[in-house]
């Protein structure tokens, strides 16, 4: 699904929404409704309800975009069908707004923090099955006073303050008598499936022949969007009258489905049981075998576990393509080129029902599961390392959900070794996508299972432990698992493992503050990789920054080195040469060789960028703004300094934000030093700015506030006695999150002039972006 983004000045996106393929019809009247609901100040939560199939999703989008400039910090849109776990909201909207939630911080904070002084709107998109998360949006709505909430749902949320719109079937034409056909293509019903016939028969057009087998049509259907557009697309082979004449005896067979459910779900029922009909055996047994996928799969993973073994790929793909026909299925192109075959959900629960029925959930299940395991080991690290690491986290990104369903199944029914090994097979996706929370969930899961675990399997996944409780900045915890897992890895006799988990429990014990023992483990662990450049150069990379955590710079330029050297010649592929080039960098720009310095940040730069590894990008942008503060390059600096605070922000690294934000000479707008030990803190600095760090306890009290008795001297805060007393009204009404038309309203000014203001401060600060003044008026105000 297209999504569109634009920016604002501050460089976050105003909105979030998916690009709209059709044209919405016949729905005016919620339209203008939905509009006034939302723009009402009384009214926070709206919430869609009404049948599948009736089109609730395609119209919170519509509104959504009506109402985006009545927005102006941001529209989101959060789709939820995917998920199976109340708990995954909270983190799938932070993923979605682009925040990450800082060492232990809950995300629903990290959301909250996030959108609490934005006037934002959130369309959370498929809410029935998450409904104990209601409680979330009340929190949301509760902290933060500008915000507000749409949501669909087959079911009301049942909370305070909670504002219902029901999204009614489309108007149905009367029969009896039957208008003309100019009359009936004004219905909108009628217009609909006029538009979806279109698009797969370009020629069809509403006549005296077909006017009331057309009409019929809509009112068998119920004027449900979603069975109109199934009907339609048969207009490729069949003429409306004989889809009226196969579809009346199917709509009466499905006329008396369960009473508990609502009559118009089982019309829907009914248009897709037919649509199933049609099919072959052989394509009916692919259908129901698709619904075992959660979000879409490659053509891949369709032959593999949706298929009978004795099919050949070609006729399987010639059966998916009658599928996509039927529009039971729609195809989806990813960036790669790589086609992705998708349900709408109603037609996905419908398969699964399928599945049920034919007794085969529990073996498509596991096929599901085996081919999923199949995909983690086949990425795991260090693959995720090499030059096609980038294109395979976007592939495990976008087959999360069914990795995360793959698991679930796992730790329910399956074998416990697979639920491990798949576990720690994912760790380090997790790791550079920042889920650290939820692979700590998965890998406790998967180590609380003892029966039939193999001891390889168990140690991957300890290491994997250990690096999400280091990315959390708990070391404690972390250097405990990374202990359990060497031991193991000792006991099984394997060099190549051992040194992987040696090297990284060696970083871990030296973010923990035992630098001497993490130093030993360290260089075992080189010692080991000696046939493998690669692995080497992670190696000496590693007791590079090791070394200068102990402000060891000499020893630390020559493990950078020793790893360059390793690497020469094999080009730039594998992310250890970034990190390599962004270690040597750093300690010459440290040493005031800024010259021979700058050449190696800026390859490093750019190879993290090629490779799309924000956290890499990150770091050097942190040492590079330093190195060109240094050399009196400030406003480039500066702005350089922003990109890394933004990028840390996004990535939840509070180690990062707390650096950079003292660097910016800005106050970090929540203290986040009780994260972070001061030993960690200054071993951040040591290595990505390559020299010695101020002493530990005072960089941790300046990474929150800088000492007021240095404010005097502070260049940017002198700089507010340049500003104007208009200037510094506007300032302090940008420092309570005012936009340029409530600062304009409260000053009695106009829009422009109160833009005029914000340049003039902009020039007269250094400052560039509105949050940056935010949190300078912040600073110069307490």
């Amino acid at each position: 699904m297209a999504v569109v983004g634009s920016s604002q000045d501050d460089g976050h996106p105003s909105h979030h929404l998916p690009a709209a393929l059709t044209d919405l019809v016949g729905r005016e009247t919620e339209l203008a409704t939905a509009g006034q609901m939302l723009l009402n100040a009384r009214v926070r939560l709206v919430t869609f309800t009404g049948p599948p199939g009736a089109g609730k999703t395609r119209l919170a989008l519509a509104i959504a975009e009506d109402v985006r400039p009545s927005f102006e910090d941001g529209v989101w849109f959060v789709p939820l069908a995917a998920l199976s776990d109340a708990d995954l909201v909270a983190g799938t909207i932070a993923e979605v707004i682009g925040v990450r939630p800082m060492g232990r911080r809950p995300v629903a904070e990290a959301v909250i923090h996030a959108l609490r002084q934005r006037h934002s709107l959130l369309v959370l998109d498929n809410f029935e099955h998450l409904l104990p998360a209601g409680r979330l949006l009340l929190d949301l709505l509760e902290s933060c006073p500008a915000l507000k909430i749409l949501v669909t749902s087959r079911a009301r949320l049942r909370v305070s303050g909670e504002h219902l719109l029901i999204v009614p079937p489309l108007q149905l034409p009367t029969l009896e008598p039957l208008p003309s056909p100019e009359d009936l293509s004004h219905v909108a019903a009628v217009r609909l499936f006029i538009d979806r016939a279109q698009a797969v028969e370009p020629g069809f057009g509403m006549s005296t022949t077909n006017a009331r087998a057309v009409a019929e049509l809509c009112v068998r259907l119920d004027g449900l969007p979603l069975a109109i557009e199934l009907a339609a697309a048969h207009l490729a082979l069949l003429e409306p009258h004989q889809l009226l004449e196969r579809f009346e005896g199917r709509l009466s067979l499905l006329s008396h489905g369960p009473r508990d459910l609502p009559a118009r779900q089982r019309t829907l029922r009914g248009a897709i049981g037919w649509s199933y009909d049609l099919l072959a055996a052989e394509d009916q047994r692919l259908f129901r075998s698709l619904g075992v996928f959660v979000g879409g799969c490659t053509l891949a993973a369709a032959q593999a576990v949706a298929s009978a073994s004795s099919e050949s790929h070609h006729h399987i793909l010639l059966r998916i393509e009658a599928l996509l026909e039927l529009s039971l299925l729609h195809r989806v192109t990813e960036p790669r080129g790589e086609p992705r075959i998708e349900m709408l959900e109603t037609v996905r629960e419908y398969a699964q029902e399928q599945l049920v029925a034919a007794g085969e959930l529990e073996g498509a299940q596991q096929r599901h599961a085996e081919y999923f395991l199949g995909v983690g080991e086949q990425v795991a690290n260090p693959r995720l390392d090499d030059a096609d690491g980038p294109a395979l986290m976007t592939e495990l990104e976008r087959d999360h959900d069914n990795l995360r369903a793959a698991l679930r199944w796992m730790f329910e029914q399956g074998p416990a070794d697979a639920g491990v090994r798949l576990a720690g097979a994912l760790w380090s996706f997790w790791e550079k996508k920042g889920h650290w929370n939820e692979g700590v969930r998965w890998l406790e899961s998967a180590l609380a299972r003892d029966d039939g675990v193999s001891r390889s399997a168990r140690a991957r996944a300890l290491i994997g432990l250990a690096i999400m409780y280091r990315e959390r900045s708990e070391y404690s915890r972390a250097a405990q698992l990374g202990y359990q897992s060497v031991q193991l890895q000792r006991e099984l006799d394997d060099p190549v493992t051992l040194s992987a988990s040696l090297t990284m429990f060696a970083d871990i014990l030296a973010l923990s503050g035992d630098a001497p023992s993490a130093a030993t483990l360290a260089a075992e662990g080189t010692a080991l990789r000696e046939r493998n450049p690669v692995a080497k150069a992670w190696s000496l990379f590693v007791q590079g920054m090791i070394a200068a955590y102990q402000s060891d710079f000499v020893h630390a330029r020559e493990y950078y080195e020793a790893g360059l050297a390793i690497r020469a010649g094999r080009g730039g592929a594998n992310e250890v040469d970034a990190n390599l080039l962004h270690g040597l960098g750093a300690l010459r720009a440290g040493a005031g060789d800024t010259d021979a310095a700058r050449p190696f940040l800026e390859q490093s730069l750019a190879r993290f960028r090629a490779r799309g590894e924000a956290r890499g990008v990150a770091r050097v942008l942190l040492s590079l703004g330093a190195l060109l503060a240094r050399r009196g390059e400030t406003a480039l600096g500066r702005a350089t300094l922003e990109e890394s605070l933004t990028l840390f922000q996004s990535l939840g690294e509070g180690i990062g934000v707390a650096l950079c934000s003292l660097m910016l000479g800005v106050a970090h707008p929540e203290s986040v030093v009780p994260e972070f030990s001061a030993a960690a803190l200054a071993n951040w600095w040591r290595a990505n700015l390559g020299c010695e760090a101020p002493r530990a306890e005072n960089l941790a009290m300046r990474c929150v506030v800088p000492p007021r008795e240095s404010r005097s001297g502070d260049q940017s805060v002198s700089a507010v006695n340049t500003l104007t007393r208009r200037e510094r009204e506007v300032l302090a009404l940008i420092g309570r999150r005012y936009s340029n038309r409530e600062i304009a309203d409260e000053l009695v000014l106009s829009v422009r002039t109160v833009e005029r203001h914000i340049t003039n401060i902009y020039a007269k600060t250094g400052l560039s972006s509105r949050r940056l003044a935010e949190r300078y008026a912040d600073y110069v105000n307490t």
